[in-house]
């Protein structure tokens, strides 16, 4: 080539078009993401914690401005947050990282942590296709209870809250990760 081609224009990630079926949650929400390149399961805000593990663990945290990064080992419980189910349940994560930041918002759901205790975690968004043309399922499936998961482009998550005493004698619980080590 005798001329140069043109340079290839920079885009934003922030501007730039995305697949996507929801938006994205607010800074404040508090969500689970749905994870495949997370070390463990994190657990944050809106999860209680059932019980410590007597394990720590170090961990370097992306989001979280934890001075340290020597984190216990819990059983945790969150209320899944969604108006499209007709029944809500209650999650526990076993073998979960708890990070105690007041601002830590998000957590994190391992998938090959879940998929170890028979949870089946379909993260294909329905705005895409499967090998054989067929639509995305974009859920977990767990214990008969499938949890719709939201997808804004850049990551799986549901809407939580932390269980009231009054959601323990209502709800199904259903386990997403073991409890054993």
């Amino acid at each position: 080539l005798d001329v140069a081609p043109p340079p290839i224009p920079i885009i934003p990630y922030s501007t730039s078009r995305r697949m996507y079926t929801h938006d994205p949650p607010g800074p404040n929400e508090n969500i689970l993401i749905v994870d495949s390149a997370a070390d463990i399961s994190c657990v944050g805000q809106s999860f209680t914690v059932l019980f410590h593990s007597g394990e720590k663990t170090v961990l370097n945290t992306a989001l979280a401005k934890s001075p340290s990064n020597m984190f216990d080992i819990v059983s945790a419980a969150a209320v899944v947050e969604d108006p499209t189910t007709s029944k809500t349940i209650i999650i526990i994560i076993n073998q979960a990282v708890y990070i105690p930041d007041l601002e830590q918002h998000e957590s994190l759901l391992h998938t090959d942590q879940a998929r170890a205790h028979n949870v089946y975690i379909n993260d294909i968004a329905k705005c895409f296709h499967d090998a054989e043309g067929r639509p995305g399922r974009q859920d977990i499936e767990v214990e008969g209870c499938i949890v719709p998961l939201k997808h804004d482009g850049r990551k799986y998550f549901i809407n939580i809250r932390a269980p009231k005493k009054e959601d323990w004698d209502i709800c199904q619980v259903v386990e997403l990760t073991s409890p054993e080590p």
